[in-house]
């Protein structure tokens, strides 16, 4: 009976990632909208009935209270199947919620930490800007000063994912901004950072603005946004902390740099595995991973879709799997007993 219900799940999670793969989410400027795809969404919903996103969360939050360790394996199995971005919706929230926990005042944490745990929350890390890309001295977002830890925030964010959609009931942004004033230092000593929901906590959508999303390749499952925060734009200073916030966003950071080495991890076995068995890693004729769902051509040819690993990607695949084809050639076949 378990082997019935992991296949049937395996081919509901392949139908998704087909679907996802073949229909990128979308924005409508008019009604400025982002429409994700009612299979994401249910599937996402399925995630969050199933428990999923409490794995590695404290008791005391919500969670189920599983060690890195523990909760680490187990992510690491279901991001095997995350191939267009998928996970990237509850990895970005969980990260969200660690961070608030760690950093944030205990209003801040009463307010966003449980609501992140169970899903009800999303949440994003918004770092880059359009004009100086990773270079974070250079990030020109100013905060101005209201009343305790809130504050008014302006500026642009460049590359965050998950920044708009009808998946949570709200979204919360995690911003690196600089406090305007004499005392802020220059370079990365003068970030700090906010907490900017899309929905303020007396129920008023805050005053930020989606300019249009990117195409990032590999993700697109997932809605990756450009964005500006407007002269109303709300913003609360985590921690009440100034010229924290690089610190702080590297507990985050280092959540996320975790989470996309197991999705990483999973997309090179799944490659292994294809090669070993004489399979073709890519569907001849498309770039997504099912002919009979996409149509869009591929963009580029035969022999660069063969030397994928080495071109295509950032985490140099191609070395990983010949790592794990050694590994496997290196296994003694004669003389050995089984």
């Amino acid at each position: 009976m378990s082997f019935c219900l992991f296949a049937s799940a395996t081919i509901v999670v392949k139908m998704i990632i087909a679907v996802a793969d073949a229909h990128e989410p979308t924005w409508d400027p008019e009604t400025n909208r982002v429409s994700i795809p009612d299979e994401t969404r249910a599937f996402l919903e399925a995630q969050r009935e199933g428990g999923f996103t409490l794995l590695g969360a404290d008791v005391e939050d919500g969670g189920l209270g599983l060690s890195l360790t523990a909760s680490t394996a187990v992510n690491s199995i279901i991001s095997c199947g995350f191939t267009s971005g998928l996970g990237g919706f509850y990895a970005l929230t969980h990260c969200a919620a660690n961070l608030i926990k760690a950093h944030g005042t205990t209003e801040q944490k009463e307010a966003y930490v449980r609501p992140l745990v169970e899903g009800k929350f999303g949440g994003t890390m918004a770092l880059s800007e359009a004009q100086s890309g990773s270079s974070l001295s250079d990030l020109k977002a100013k905060a101005r000063h209201v009343q305790g830890d809130e504050y008014r925030l302006s500026g642009s964010k460049m590359w965050t994912s998950g920044f708009d959609h009808d998946c949570f009931e709200n979204i919360v942004h995690l911003v690196l901004a600089k406090i305007e004033g004499e005392d802020t230092p220059q370079g990365n000593r003068g970030i700090s950072l906010f907490i900017v929901p899309k929905i303020l906590p007396d129920g008023t959508p805050n005053d930020v603005a989606l300019n249009g999303l990117n195409h990032k390749m590999g993700q697109r499952a997932l809605p990756n946004s450009y964005w500006s925060m407007e002269d109303g734009c709300v913003g609360y200073l985590v921690g009440g902390a100034k010229h924290a916030g690089l610190m702080q966003m590297f507990t985050m950071m280092r959540g996320g740099r975790v989470r996309c080495l197991l999705c990483v991890d999973g997309v090179v076995l799944r490659l292994s595995r294809r090669r070993r068995r004489g399979e073709s890693v890519f569907h001849a004729g498309t770039t997504c991973a099912s002919p009979s769902v996409c149509t869009r051509p591929a963009a580029v040819s035969e022999a660069s879709r063969r030397a994928w690993p080495t071109r295509r990607s950032g985490f140099k695949v191609r070395r990983w799997v010949a790592k794990l084809r050694s590994r496997s050639s290196s296994t003694p076949t004669s003389g050995a007993s089984c």
